[in-house]
């Protein structure tokens, strides 16, 4: 069993985030649009394993909590960069 997601260092904590987020705009790339619920899991289970890549020792269960406590600020984050993209 890993840690919670409290008890890590914050150097571990901002790597899962941007695991997180960079899954999230892979998805949202390939797929040409936001990604919806069912492919939630998808980019949990691929930035989980960036995770576990990295060595940081956390539960799957901290990461789909934490997942879903930020994926409207990716999903805000995503449509900037697109809409940045875009403009230019």
């Amino acid at each position: 069993m890993g840690k919670r997601f409290c008890d890590l260092k914050k150097h571990e904590r901002a790597r899962i985030q941007i695991f997180l987020f960079e899954e999230y705009c892979a998805m949202g790339r390939r797929l040409g649009r936001i990604p919806t619920r069912t492919q939630r899991e998808e980019i949990l289970h691929d930035a989980y394993r960036s995770v576990q890549e990295a060595g940081i020792v956390i539960s799957l269960e901290e990461v789909r909590q934490y997942f879903g406590t930020k994926e409207s600020r990716f999903r805000k984050r995503f449509v900037k960069e697109i809409n940045k993209e875009e403009s230019l």
